[in-house]
């Protein structure tokens, strides 16, 4: 008659076996579960924020992070100097331009801001100062520009047109929000979403299989034991 499985699984052999088929298995969750992290994505921007000191959030020098991206900042300016218009700008279903400065902080720290949304075509040049809030956003991609009109926002293009560029430049720019200036700029914001990409998700259940094989394995080379089969073969 066949001995019972558990006396079988608890000689110092198997539950040696057992050890090593966790550790393999724990190797392999792990790994799926670092796989499933890349599966999962969040996009898009909270609708609800907490207002953060932008020299809290980041500094001069460091790359622009991708969780930074429309996040709500106080600044405050000492001074600012008109670097252009940016055209094609969308809000409230019109198409304008915003009115972009090289503000120099209470800090020291040179940073782009653009803080008025204007639908005409002549403009009266206005630099803000003082404490204001808006959005945290990346530089985008340099692209040819007509005299002080660009076409993109982009703040390294932007401050090579300034005679003072001198100073740490942050690596974004702070749209102006802030309800004191004339005609403050207003972002479109989408509502977080989690999207999954299938193939690394795909791997993460892969890994979870490997995971779930190796203590199946150990159970079935007892079995195996216990039932004689491994010294028939």
């Amino acid at each position: 008659m066949p001995q019972s499985f558990s006396k079988v699984a608890l000689t110092p052999k198997w539950v040696g076996a057992l050890f090593l088929a966790l550790a393999v298995a724990a190797i392999f969750a792990a790994l799926g579960q670092w796989q499933l992290g890349r599966a999962l994505t969040t996009v898009g921007t909270k609708t609800t924020q907490t207002t953060t000191p932008l020299e809290t959030l980041t500094k001069p020098g460091h790359g622009f992070k991708t969780a930074d991206t429309a996040r709500k900042v106080t600044i405050d300016i000492a001074e600012s100097e008109f670097l252009g218009r940016v055209a094609n700008r969308q809000q409230d279903n019109k198409t304008g331009t915003w009115h972009v400065a090289l503000a120099t902080l209470t800090n020291g720290n040179k940073l782009v801001i653009a803080y008025d949304f204007s639908t005409e075509k002549s403009f009266f040049i206005f630099s803000p100062d003082g404490k204001l809030s808006g959005y945290y956003l990346p530089s985008e991609e340099p692209q040819a520009k007509q005299n002080k009109l660009f076409q993109t926002l982009s703040v390294e293009q932007l401050i090579n047109q300034t005679d003072n560029p001198t100073g740490p430049v942050y690596p974004g720019f702070v749209a102006i929000s802030d309800k004191t200036v004339a005609n403050p700029i207003a972002i479109q914001q989408e509502q977080p979403k989690t999207e999954i990409n299938a193939l690394n998700a795909f791997y993460a259940v892969e890994w979870a299989l490997f995971a779930g094989f190796a203590v199946f394995l150990w159970w079935r080379m007892v079995q195996d034991e216990r039932l004689g089969l491994r010294a028939e073969r």
